[in-house]
């Protein structure tokens, strides 16, 4: 019975009751530890399978979309699970079901492995049935038959994990790291960067909950140093960032573009003085991630800002608009211009003062 249990890997539970029996308390208490054995086994392949099935269906953001190739999942399932076990897709055991891709020279080296199961299944048989028979093989045969069994299963599983390790690298190749496809965002802080309210609001606020757990999840980190200090909101790992060619600070957060509203209202939440500002980066363009996209928008906006100013504030500032008008007419009978800057986000207009040397010559009295 032990023998059995060992056999069966589909057995997720057993009971067995041993009153009005002969069976002794050893007998029984191996009996339970084969059936325990033997259950948990079980238990644990069922479960990898499940999540080796909830890996291959996972979603686009976490970079396994190489899973979603069907025989590429084969091999997946084929490295983890024992050969024959009955625990695998329906799909992935019908050879004629399975959609013909670049993994058919990994299938098959995987018919060829079972091959070459069957033959020492069939040797080993053959051995035994010899040797009830009384009959006696040639050491010289039998040493040899023993050799090319174990070189053609040598030969065999290298193939093997030869075609697995080409799949995984060819499936990695077909899908590099797109910032744009995968419509990700590269933010900059254009100040406050270092700030710990800043770092705070990033690791604790509910808003990126979802953006945590999704990189823990992973395995990733959410700030590894190969990037160079940067927040990392979503999945990446050195491989992606590196192929992306990305080149980040720690005034850098990589987010997906989903996530950049979230993001803002977590950073708005930090103290005023703290509050940093967030400025959409251009991977594209040249330079360490690229030029802002927003540099021109910045001017744009100042000379806005002036030209709204120059033009009127309402009804509340129109007697400083009156007194701005006079002191323009004052200054341009005396030949100068009044110059309006932006200044730190203020708008000054200087007016020369009257003591300051003119550039009118005037007559004395």
């Amino acid at each position: 019975m032990a023998e059995a249990l060992k056999q069966n890997i589909t057995l997720q539970s057993f009971t067995i009751d041993c009153r009005n029996t002969s069976i002794g308390d050893e007998t029984k208490a191996a009996l339970e530890e084969a059936i325990t054995q033997a259950t948990q086994r079980n238990q644990a392949l069922r479960a990898q399978r499940h999540s080796l099935a909830r890996l291959a269906r996972w979603s686009g953001d976490t970079g396994f979309q190489s899973l979603s190739e069907g025989e590429f999942r084969k091999r997946v399932f084929q490295f983890f699970l024992p050969p024959g076990c009955k625990l695998m897709p329906v799909d992935f055991l019908n050879p004629q079901r399975v959609t013909q891709t670049r993994g058919e020279v990994a299938g098959a080296a995987c018919a060829e492995m079972r091959a070459h199961h069957e033959v020492a299944a069939v040797a080993s048989a053959g051995a035994g049935s010899a040797q009830s028979e009384g009959t006696v093989l040639d050491p010289a045969k039998e040493e040899q038959l023993g050799l090319a069994l174990e070189q053609s299963m040598a030969d065999a599983t290298d193939r093997e994990n030869s075609d697995l390790a080409d799949a995984i690298m060819r499936s990695k190749s077909d899908t590099p790291l797109r910032l744009h496809e995968n419509s990700v965002v590269v933010l900059r802080l254009t100040r406050h960067a270092q700030a710990a309210e800043v770092a705070h609001e990033i690791l604790q606020s509910p808003d990126l909950e979802k953006c945590r757990a999704m990189v823990l999840e992973a395995g990733c980190e959410l700030r590894p140093e190969w990037a160079g200090g940067a927040w990392l909101l979503l999945p990446l790992t050195r491989e992606q960032f590196e192929e992306a060619g990305l080149e980040t600070t720690a005034v850098h957060i990589i987010a997906l573009s989903r996530d950049e509203d979230a993001l803002r209202r977590a950073l708005k939440a930090a103290p005023k003085e703290k509050r940093p500002k967030l400025r959409t980066e251009n991977h594209d363009a040249d330079g360490p991630c690229g030029a802002s996209q927003r540099a021109d928008a910045g001017s744009d906006d100042e000379e806005s800002m002036a030209r709204q100013v120059g033009s009127g504030m309402g009804q509340e500032h129109r007697e400083e608009e009156e007194w701005f008008a006079g002191a323009a007419s004052r200054a341009g009978s005396s030949g100068d211009r009044i110059e309006i800057a932006v200044e730190r986000t203020f708008v000054h207009f200087p007016i020369p003062r009257e003591d300051q040397a003119s550039s009118v010559c005037k007559s004395a009295p």
